[in-house]
């Protein structure tokens, strides 16, 4: 207890225990640094993601799967320093997080002073302490900024400053240079080459630059009819949000240079509007064409990847690429990139008459009456959203028991959401859009499985009768004398992806900030893989329904 030499935390006698796994109780903390200090005790500090069978060391850290080492010395010495280094005049909320254990004596110092309705102490942002670290590059609305290795398990800088290039701070007194090596606890670590004096008082870890070398540019085929739809999209603020799993170790150096090679892929997406934000619980930016933001949970890390409905044609190459730069080019100081321009036209070279003249009759004459009966006042609900994960057994038993009417795997996903719809949600128009077509498919009251191959079938040669009917029903939608209208339009996207893309993305959400969509349905599949999404109203929920009793049945 002389070692620690604190005041306000109190010792237990009774505590027998060398092991750490709470890091926001710091009286537990305390009463085990006692115990082993005073029994001269091997200490363990462990988040158990790795099994430790012997302590061969002063101090043993399990942390993320991996294994550090601490000797009391530099501990304690650590702990005096923050101590007498840094004063607290406002109140404070103590976080589980490792370097609460470097701030023992800090926290005894100010025990009066903690609360849990306080700012935190120690954080990436809106803290008193920031901490930089071989993770994390990123610190927002700090007052004192620190910066720990975990190689040496220390911390080696504060006073920190930034510029473009350089993170930079003074030496803690724990830490010398000598001859191109960092000494730390009398053990000499060679020094990174990337760690930098700047000057006599000032050092640095050199911030990693990444040069992007454009190629010759490739068209990406987009449907003509992308084209019209663009402005109704645009008119309307539709835009999707994919939540994506990635590794902990992504930093928000790594975060912007991935959007910076994004927007460099596809140049269409560039907008001064776009946000790129890491760690924050804020992503909800319509009016710009794609954002990346990082969501932190606990220890974990989400993607939010927020694109303009525009460009949701193009969600298959974005994601894979998002994928791909992650996985095997963010450590690349140099990347090759292939600008990626919009080639609209239409799928087809030869005019089906026939087709034509037919899906104009049915889809059009026959049909707008129904949908005119739709119309009805726009009600300021939000939308909900359901995802539904298929394991790959259940998309195995969905796939062995489609009809052979269905000669691939995409029409018959097609068909179960028409159908589905059929069930309540008739008289609308489907604006289906898959990886190669775009079609406008009527959804007529229970229709047969035939019914709907006919229409799909008919709507793939009937390439300027989908124009007309798009042109004609959106100019009538669009000009009638009603405010707030809700339009007769289902937005479905269809998307062949690869399994790293479908496995790492979560969840999806559509939104539309005008609310004239009723049902927004995005699926991701591939042969073994099925991720559907539903965006709807409230008083459209009976669609919700009506999917969960026909897909429960179908991969059963």
């Amino acid at each position: 207890m002389d070692l620690l030499k604190l005041k306000n935390i109190s010792a237990d006698s009774n505590h027998k225990s060398c092991v750490i796994t709470d890091l926001n109780d710091i009286t537990s903390i305390v009463n085990t640094f006692v115990y082993c200090l005073e029994n001269k005790k091997r200490c363990l500090i462990t988040d158990n993601t790795k099994k430790i069978d012997k302590l061969f060391n002063e101090i043993t850290v399990v942390l993320h799967g991996k294994i550090y080492y601490l000797t009391w010395i530099h501990l304690i010495m650590t702990n005096k320093y923050l101590s007498r280094k840094y004063k607290q005049n406002s109140n404070f909320n103590i976080t589980p997080n490792i370097f609460n254990i470097f701030f023992v004596m800090f926290i005894d110092k100010y025990y009066n002073k903690i609360d849990r309705a306080s700012k935190n102490l120690i954080g990436c942002k809106n803290s008193y302490f920031g901490v930089y670290d071989s993770f994390n590059d990123y610190t927002n609305n700090v007052e004192n900024k620190l910066y720990f290795s975990y190689n040496l398990f220390s911390f080696i800088l504060y006073r920190i400053n930034e510029d473009d290039d350089y993170i930079m701070g003074k030496l803690f007194p724990a830490i010398k240079m000598d001859n191109g090596k960092i000494i730390c606890d009398k053990k000499a670590y060679k020094c990174p080459s990337t760690f930098k004096k700047i000057n006599d008082t000032y050092y640095g870890i050199k911030k990693r630059k990444v040069f992007f070398d454009l190629q010759e540019s490739t068209p990406l085929s987009s449907h003509n009819l992308n084209k019209e739809l663009d402005k109704f999209y645009l008119s309307n603020i539709m835009y999707n949000t994919y939540i994506i799993k990635i590794k902990d170790t992504i930093n928000n150096c790594i975060l912007q240079n991935l959007y910076k090679f994004i927007v460099n892929s596809y140049p269409f997406l560039d907008n001064t509007l776009n946000k790129v934000v890491y760690d924050t619980d804020n992503y909800d930016y319509p009016e710009s064409s794609i954002n990346l933001f990082i969501n932190k949970v606990g220890n974990k890390k989400n993607m939010i990847l927020q694109i303009d409905s525009r460009y949701n044609t193009y969600i298959s190459s974005i994601l894979k690429s998002i994928s791909n730069y992650l996985v095997k080019l963010s450590t690349l100081n140099k990347v090759k990139v292939i600008p990626r321009t919009i080639n609209y036209e239409y799928h087809g070279l030869m005019i089906h008459l026939v087709s034509e003249i037919y899906y104009i009759i049915v889809s059009l004459l026959i049909y707008l009456p129904y949908t005119i009966k739709k119309y009805t006042s726009i009600e300021n609900s939000s939308y909900i959203h359901a995802n539904y994960m298929f394991s790959n057994s259940e998309v195995m038993n969905l796939y062995q028991h489609k009809n052979n009417l269905f000669n691939s795997n995409k029409i018959y996903l097609q068909s179960i959401l028409l159908k589905t719809l059929s069930i309540f949600t008739y008289d609308y128009y489907a604006l289906m859009r898959t990886n190669e077509e775009l079609d406008i498919i009527p959804i007529k009251k229970d229709m047969s499985n035939s019914t709907i191959l006919n229409l799909i079938t008919r709507s793939q040669k009937a390439e300027l009768a989908k124009t007309l009917i798009w042109n004609t029903t959106n100019n009538i939608y669009s000009n009638i004398n009603k405010e707030f209208i809700e339009q007769p339009y289902i937005i479905i996207n269809l998307d062949e992806i690869d399994n790293s893309s479908i496995n790492s993305t979560m969840k999806i959400y559509s939104k539309c900030v005008s609310n004239t969509i009723p049902i927004f349905i995005n699926v991701l599949y591939n042969e073994n893989d099925l991720h559907v999404s539903i965006s709807f109203k409230k008083q459209h929920s009976n669609f919700k329904e009506a999917f969960d009793e026909i897909i429960n049945q179908l991969v059963k």
